[in-house]
């Protein structure tokens, strides 16, 4: 009878204590210990995890031991490997897990050989987990006899059957795009950590924002979870946009040198439509035209316009110049005008072609002339006057047998002639009888004309009509003669009388000349 009741004691108390003891002991000795997480950063995290097997040395003492134990997690894809994968208590039992799904099981919770006894201490084992997507939650649990629930287990202190998983977030900014432009939208873009939510410094909320910068500056982007923040800054700079100053009117003259200096701001190349390059060209534009200049950089190009007025030279030409007239003609006399604001003669009217006139040798100047330059050309009208003939020895007397010299002076002749035929200015002539003598200058202009007379002298004759005589003294005599072909009649008593009465007191010679 007692021995019965002694067994059946025993039973009772037995049955007690099993029933008893979950909620005699506490379950610290058996469980996981969740040690951290790792992002591997494609999209697996590895869990590391210590796992706690309560022995005999557990305060309290356990009921058994364990035979087999799970751990699970809320990973989106499943677990996919733990290390190590086999365990090994120290009464020489291995286990080895049995990956399904998210869960990993080794042995078997009630159903043999045990892994860890009640006469052994609690053993720990380090593992490390790795699942495909980010778990938040995690459980374990199948430690049976050991005084620990032996299902999904309870949130208990570390060891514990369950728990949350919170990632410290991470984020990587990725590199801004190059290069920035002001006023230009670009993409920025920030990877944050699993279950993390992206705030930028300018107020902007996700991963991927869209900003336009309009200066150089720094934007911070936040990764914010349960588990903390993080945050990362990227430097934006901005490049900004060409600038290009206007120019002004330019106002040259043809074939004059001008230097444009383009005053550009952030430019990395300054191009001229005119085929040069550089912020400042020197050249001699032909006509008047508008230039282009461009100043680009990366970001754009701006340009700017450069009205150039080129004033053209003035041209004279001489159509119809030098000439030789004759007095009293007319000379016509012509230039070709182009490009000039101002035209004039030196004597004449403001017209391209006059008619002159001169009286002498005259020099027309013309002049045409604008804002850049003035020109001039001399016209010479040469006036040819008529030949002039002045007689030098003209008109003589001679007698009859003499020589008589002709001799003048021809002015602007090109040409004299005597009606002798001599071309000299002076000739000598021997007429028989009175003569006249014609000469002629000539030039291209005319002929002149001077008649010089030569007269020929018949010698004088006289005859005594009444001549020698004896006469009485006291008495007188008369004397006479006849004369022909005189200029004069002389006698010697001083009378110029043909017939003279003389009453000389002695013999007397008496002389008459002619």
């Amino acid at each position: 009878m007692r021995k019965r009741f002694t067994q059946k004691i025993t039973l009772s108390i037995f049955l007690l204590l099993f029933f008893s003891l979950p909620s005699l002991f506490a379950c610290d000795g058996s469980g996981y210990v969740f040690n951290g997480i790792t992002d591997n950063g494609d999209g697996t995290f590895t869990l590391n995890m210590t796992i706690h097997i309560a022995g005999g040395n557990y305060p309290g003492g356990i009921l058994g031991g364990t035979q087999g134990f799970y751990f699970s997690t809320n990973a989106p894809g499943g677990m996919i490997s733990v290390t190590p994968l086999t365990l090994t208590s120290l009464n020489g039992t291995s286990l080895t897990g049995v990956i399904s799904g998210s869960t990993v099981t080794w042995g078997t919770p009630g159903a043999g050989p045990y892994f860890v006894t009640s006469t052994e201490p609690t053993q720990t084992f380090d593992i490390l987990v790795t699942v495909s997507g980010f778990p938040s939650m995690w459980n374990g649990g199948g430690m049976e006899n050991n005084g620990c629930p032996g299902g999904p287990g309870t949130s208990n202190p570390s060891p514990g059957y369950s728990g949350t998983i919170c990632l410290p977030p991470s984020i990587q900014v990725l590199p801004p795009p190059d290069p920035i432009c002001a006023g230009e939208p670009i993409t920025l873009e920030a990877i944050p950590s699993l279950g993390s939510t992206v705030m930028w410094s300018n107020g902007q909320t996700g991963s991927t924002i869209t900003y336009v910068p309009t200066v150089s500056t720094t934007l911070t982007a936040t990764a914010q979870s349960g588990c903390g923040n993080a945050s990362g800054s990227i430097p934006i700079t901005v490049n900004p946009q060409p600038t290009l100053a206007p120019f002004p009117a330019i106002d040259i003259c043809q074939g004059e040198l001008i230097t444009l200096t383009a005053n550009a701001q952030n430019a990395d190349l300054i191009e001229w439509d005119n085929g040069f390059f550089g912020p400042t060209i020197v050249f001699a534009p032909d006509e008047s035209n508008t230039i282009t200049v461009t100043a680009s950089n990366i970001c754009g190009a701006v340009n700017q316009l450069v009205p150039i007025s080129v004033t053209p030279l003035p041209i004279l030409a001489v159509l119809q110049g030098d000439q030789i007239i004759c007095q009293g003609e007319i000379a016509e006399l012509e230039v070709y005008v182009e490009n000039a604001t101002n035209f004039s003669w030196s004597n004449g009217p403001p017209t391209p072609a006059i008619v002159v006139s001169p009286t002498q040798t005259t020099v027309y100047t013309a002049t045409a002339s604008n804002d850049c330059l003035t020109l001039q050309e001399d016209i010479v009208v040469e006036v040819l006057p008529l030949p002039t003939i002045d007689v030098i020895q003209g008109d003589q007397a001679i007698c009859q047998g003499q020589s008589a010299i002709l001799n003048i002076f021809a002015d602007n002749a090109d040409d004299v002639a005597w009606n002798t035929g001599s071309n000299n200015a002076q000739i000598t002539v021997t007429p028989g009888q009175t003569t006249d003598y014609t000469v002629s200058a000539t030039n291209t202009c005319g002929t002149v004309q001077e008649a010089i007379t030569v007269e020929v002298l018949t010698p004088p004759t006289l005859s005594v009509l009444q001549g020698d005589q004896a006469i009485c003294q006291g008495a007188s005599a008369t004397l006479s003669v006849d004369v022909q072909n005189e200029d004069a009649l002389n006698w010697s008593t001083g009378s110029s009388n043909p017939s003279i009465t003389v009453s000389p007191a002695q013999d007397q010679s008496f002389t008459v000349t002619a």
